[in-house]
């Protein structure tokens, strides 16, 4: 194993013992706000810091496909598990919730290092991250669109695959005993898989990958901050801020010829035309939403990118 693996596998190491750790304890109310705001920066910012260190790494086909088959074999039973096997709580429901998430990280990790694979040329990461952001908002807003409707109307599937960010569970007497992780916010696999590519990428390049990751992780704490605020921003697409980092840190390594940037405002002209078309559909059918008469009850959205779990009376996510 590379330096570089063995560094993505100690961090992804300590965020499965943290899950651990959060899953077991419970906090005074008046200290968990604080403890949760710190769980966002960790399980944000380490596993991108993990990714960047495995992006120093002599990718090979080979080496993604064992990366994302491991991963994905464990994602996939520790799933089944969770659904058919083991209780709510429980110390091995704890210990699988988090190998399910250590799962999601080696098959995002690889499925990330085949998409950087295929990028050829360094200059093809521009459109790429264009068209990305722009899919992206498509997809999260868009109400016929796969990822929107999965998240609307089959929450549990869309859980059952994002990355947990846990919270600190507040110690009060209505508290259900028993270990478990309880969830502040999910992120989608697809966020992780493609700073994955992007990261490998600009290592292979030899860009500003440092530079990037510097950015990059205050910039998605912070996106992910907005999605957990008061402002009722239940789900933002993430590929957005992760795309425009990556373009902003590395813009002056570009250099185009007249073919590459037609290329490349041709794939920002349709980025911005579905990311537009998307988000009109999403503003008339919410205005068809208000105007019909409540008939069920609905848990809030969430993203592809970036969501915040279904809040009870109480205000504490489930």
């Amino acid at each position: 194993m590379s330096k570089g693996m063995r560094d993505f596998a100690i961090l992804a190491g300590c965020l499965f013992v943290i899950r651990l750790f959060l899953g077991f304890l419970s906090f005074p109310a008046g200290i968990a706000p604080v403890l949760n705001f710190l769980s966002t920066i960790v399980f944000l910012g380490l596993p991108i810091i993990a990714l960047y260190r495995a992006a120093d790494e002599d990718w090979t086909a080979k080496a993604a496909g064992l990366c994302l088959g491991a991963g994905a074999a464990v994602h996939v039973l520790g799933g089944l598990a969770l659904r058919f096997v083991l209780p709510p709580f429980g110390l091995g429901t704890l210990v699988v919730q988090s190998l399910v998430q250590l799962g999601i990280a080696f098959w995002t990790l690889g499925l990330g290092a085949y998409v950087a694979l295929l990028i050829k040329d360094k200059n093809l990461i521009l459109p790429v991250a264009l068209f990305l952001a722009g899919l992206d908002v498509f997809l999260v807003f868009y109400p016929a669109a796969p990822t929107s409707k999965i998240v609307r109307q089959y929450p549990v599937v869309f859980q059952s695959m994002g990355v947990t960010v846990p919270s600190a569970r507040p110690a009060t007497p209505r508290e259900p005993q028993g270990a478990r992780v309880v969830p502040q916010a999910y992120v989608g696999p697809a966020d992780l898989l493609f700073i994955a590519a992007f990261l490998i990428a600009l290592h292979r390049f030899g860009m500003k990958v440092r530079e990037t990751v510097k950015w990059l992780v205050p910039v998605m704490v912070v996106y992910l901050l907005l999605v957990l605020s008061p402002l009722n921003l239940n789900t933002l697409p993430a590929l957005v801020p992760i795309g425009l980092t990556v373009l902003a840190v590395n813009w002056r390594e570009f250099h185009l010829s007249r073919e590459e940037r037609a290329m490349v405002w041709g794939a920002g002209l349709l980025a911005f035309a579905i990311a537009v078309f998307g988000l009109v559909a999403h503003f008339k059918d919410a205005k068809a939403r208000l105007a019909e008469p409540l008939t069920t009850e609905t848990a809030p959205g969430g993203s592809g990118s970036a969501t915040r779990p279904p809040q009870p009376a109480g205000g504490q996510p489930q």
